[in-house]
């Protein structure tokens, strides 16, 4: 069952606008003056962004739904917290309150914890953000550079307000991604990595993800 939350709706709602705008503003000259451009242009540029938003869309949501509870295992490690059997590299999740298989991190932005059974669907997920968010940003600056329409002003304030939070977005998940790809080529999680390095998690709550180099 998908999970609603404020920070979820949003996210879905933000990544569905990202499309209505590349298809009404960052693509209008194409869509409303076709002899200006060659034939192929429009459904070109329009169908790759369209990819890249379905993906995106389809692994938010099967992150969202997945879930990697412990149930019914015997093993001889207890969690502290629920009193719960788990296996190794299973943590007890303080936003689920339950104990989470393989858990990487809890995540507001799918409104769920990123553990085994999801976690391809949570990296999938951000790598197609971020390369929404990327060709999202090129038609934004195409736009402002050839754009000969004329548009509210209402409608630009809230079409380069969007496209800064895109590329804020974007830039984030980015590091993120950067982060994860270090971690699955380790067999690593986030939890772990910084249970060894000595960090409390609790920060991760607050800030963005930094970009960590390993060595």
């Amino acid at each position: 069952m998908i999970k609603v939350d404020k920070i979820y709706l949003f996210t879905i709602a933000h990544t569905f606008f990202a499309l209505v705008t590349a298809h009404y503003v960052s693509l209008n000259e194409a869509f409303e003056y076709p002899h200006k451009f060659p034939e192929y242009h429009y459904e070109f540029y329009m169908g790759v962004h369209f990819v890249f938003w379905w993906f995106t869309m389809v692994n938010l949501v099967l992150a969202n739904v997945r879930k990697s509870t412990v149930t019914n295992l015997e093993t001889d490690d207890l969690c502290k917290t629920c009193r719960k059997q788990r296996p190794q590299r299973a943590h007890h999740c303080s936003a689920c309150k339950e104990c989470v298989l393989r858990m990487d991190h809890h995540c507001v932005w799918i409104n769920n914890c990123v553990g085994l059974n999801n976690h391809k669907n949570f990296f999938y997920y951000v790598f197609f953000t971020w390369l929404a968010g990327f060709y999202h940003t090129y038609l934004v600056v195409m736009f402002t550079l050839y754009s000969e329409s004329s548009f509210s002003i209402l409608l630009l304030v809230a079409y380069y307000y969007h496209s800064i939070v895109v590329g804020v977005f974007s830039y984030f998940c980015f590091t993120l991604l950067f982060l994860q790809v270090n971690l699955i080529l380790r067999n690593n999680t986030n939890i772990e990595y910084f249970q060894e390095m000595g960090v409390s998690m609790a920060f991760m709550k607050f800030r963005f993800y930094p970009i960590v180099r390993f060595t």
